[in-house]
C-alpha cells in the first residue's frame, strides 16, 4: 500500500541535491498508525504528463530550532503540525507543481492497521 504525502505546489529550499517542498504536510493527514518515513524511504512522484520518477526522503519532521535563550521554537501549531518534506536522488527541474508525492513502502506500527 502507497500513501499519499502531498501534491507540490513549489520548492521552499534546495541545497546540495536535496529540494524542500511546500506545501508541508499536515500530520493529521497522515494514517494514525503510520511510522514518520525516514530518510532514504522510496518516494514515487508522479508528475503531471503522467511520468513516474523514483525519489528519496532526506527529511521529514516538524521544522524547529533553537533562539538566543536555548527555547525550542517552532512555526507550526503544536495541536495540529505541519511536516516538511525534503527529498533527494532528483533533479530540480523534474520537479514540477502539480506533482503528486508518495510514499512507495510505509511502515505501520505493530498490530497497526492504515485508516
Amino acid at each position: 500500500m502507497q500513501v499519499y504525502l502531498l501534491t507540490v505546489e513549489g520548492i521552499a529550499d534546495a541545497n546540495e541535491g536535496r529540494f524542500r517542498l511546500t506545501p508541508r504536510v499536515l500530520l493529521r493527514n497522515l494514517p494514525n498508525t503510520i511510522i514518520i518515513p525516514m530518510p532514504e524511504d522510496p518516494l514515487e512522484l508522479r508528475l503531471p504528463d503522467e511520468r513516474l520518477l523514483q525519489a528519496r526522503v532526506a527529511s521529514f519532521g516538524i521544522d524547529a530550532w533553537r533562539d538566543a535563550e536555548g527555547n525550542l521554537l517552532i512555526d507550526t501549531d503544536p495541536a495540529n503540525p505541519e511536516l516538511s518534506l525534503t527529498i533527494t536522488g532528483i533533479e530540480w527541474s523534474d520537479i514540477l507543481p502539480g506533482t503528486e508525492i508518495w510514499l512507495l513502502e510505509p511502515k505501520f506500527h505493530a498490530g497497526g492497521k492504515p485508516s
